[in-house]
């Protein structure tokens, strides 16, 4: 089996003021997808569907290589985004190795592979040297993408980028990405050629604690409860100064946290416990009760 050939190129996260911002026609965009990051590649007849941790998942989705075997029958590197109804949720139900399962599954709960970006073709291998605009000028002719499974990611102009936004987060969407047309493609790296902007959910819950850091900070993260429940933890989203002082506000809470369960890893890298301070913090979406992306907003004061 070959090697990856080229890591996926990432998107800086950037503010939703962005979108207001940029007038240029130097730059497109386009819905941001929930889904499994895939770079797809054909070579000598093989279909193969990597991951961002360097894996062939090209069994678990039968419906995809079958889709990509007639695309085009020459070698070709696509980029993509692996999605399926319920979004990243049901993705991760398609995680299995059991080939009964396997089948069952592209069945009952098939994906589709949205392109939005090419990075090879044939002898072409410096496809992805060329700047964003004359690669997706080739992938537009590159077929006619009227295939089943299979989907080209349509693209914006930036002036749009706002209305795009809007319209996407208000059908529970996740947002957009900005892409620079006079940007080459970056493999592995995050670069701010490419721009993404997702709306994050409020979400109320309780502080009871602290983990350590081994980072030599006053803490790693804050232990969560919701709804009375242990919810995962947050270590983004505050300074260095912010962790010193949050810390304090433990300290003054540490009388009164006992009777509060949590799994044997957190209590083993605990720092400090203390009774429930109520808080919120934002999140791209729960998953089997645990929050996607938390990021820490603030604590809320006991008028609220």
């Amino acid at each position: 089996m070959p090697e990856m050939p080229y890591e996926p190129m990432l998107c800086e996260p950037s503010d939703a003021r962005i979108l207001d911002a940029i007038k240029s026609d130097g730059w497109i965009c386009q819905p941001k997808l929930d889904g499994e990051r895939i770079v797809a590649q054909r070579k000598l007849g093989q279909i193969y569907l990597w991951t961002r941790r360097r894996k062939n998942v090209a069994k678990k989705f039968p419906e995809i290589v079958e889709a990509l075997k007639h695309l085009s029958q020459v070698d070709w590197i696509l980029d993509g985004e692996l999605l399926a109804e319920g979004g990243f949720a049901s993705i991760l139900k398609r995680n299995t190795d059991d080939a009964l399962k396997i089948a069952i599954l592209s069945k009952k709960m098939p994906a589709i592979y949205h392109v939005f970006d090419i990075l090879q073709i044939a002898e072409m291998v410096m496809v992805r040297n060329l700047v964003l605009e004359e690669r997706q000028a080739i992938l537009l002719t590159f077929s006619d993408w009227n295939k089943p499974r299979l989907k080209l990611v349509e693209s914006y102009p930036a002036t749009e980028a706002r209305n795009l936004f809007d319209r996407i987060t208000a059908q529970e969407g996740e947002g957009v990405v900005l892409k620079c047309l006079d940007s080459m493609y970056e493999p592995g790296l995050r670069s701010r050629n490419w721009l993404k902007v997702k709306k994050l959910k409020v979400v109320d819950v309780q502080v009871v604690g602290a983990t350590k850091s081994d980072a030599g900070l006053p803490f790693a993260s804050l232990i969560l409860l919701k709804d009375g429940e242990y919810f995962g933890k947050v270590g983004t989203g505050f300074s260095d100064s912010d962790r010193s002082e949050i810390l304090e506000l433990l300290k003054t809470h540490s009388d009164g946290s006992r009777g509060i369960s949590l799994p044997r890893p957190v209590e083993n890298e605990t720092l400090i416990r203390c009774a429930p301070i109520d808080a919120e913090i934002t999140l791209q979406e729960e998953i089997n009760g645990s929050p996607r992306f938390p990021v820490w907003h603030r604590f809320r004061t006991e008028e609220e």
